[in-house]
């Protein structure tokens, strides 16, 4: 939608949990995972966490990839896309797109696609790599330690 003009439904619920992640202590992601439930009286917001108290389960670990520069070997980015505001796509014309910048402006049609898609119905494709979140350096790890750790309660909400 256009900027200023987004009257989404769900957005006044991410503004309730705004409003109580604002007004909260949150040191662990239980205290986000809590914050969150608690932020609408009737149960509306709820929370679908991806691990168990910081241990992650290989079916609930998140898996991120690099989609785009996988994307980019089989689409051509869209010059200025920022600028159009209604896009469409046609299933008898596969890779063309038709922009327009405006309800009544001119449509323009763009081939995104740089050659046959190696994936579709009974088409099998690599997916693209894993990407692994970079550790901690260990300079980073002792600032932490020993400049942020003493503002952390710990378990009892006792202060360092």
């Amino acid at each position: 939608m256009i900027v200023g003009h987004t009257k989404f439904a769900p957005d006044g619920y991410f503004g309730l949990i705004r409003r109580c992640y604002r007004r909260s202590n949150i040191y662990t992601y239980e205290d986000l995972v809590q914050t969150v439930l608690n932020s609408s009286e009737n149960g509306h917001n709820t929370c679908q966490s991806t691990g168990n108290h910081g241990t992650l389960t290989d079916s609930k670990r998140l898996i991120y990839r690099d989609w785009s520069s996988w994307l980019l070997k089989f689409f051509k980015k869209i010059p200025n896309i920022t600028t159009y505001r209604h896009f469409k796509i046609v299933k008898n014309k596969p890779g063309i797109v038709s922009l327009k910048k405006s309800v009544d402006g001119d449509e323009t049609e763009i081939q995104i696609l740089k050659g046959d898609v190696p994936f579709g119905k009974n088409r099998a494709f690599k997916l693209p790599s894993k990407i692994s979140p970079k550790s901690l350096s260990l300079e980073r790890q002792w600032y932490l330690y020993e400049q942020i750790r003493m503002h952390i309660p710990d378990e009892k909400g006792v202060v360092a």
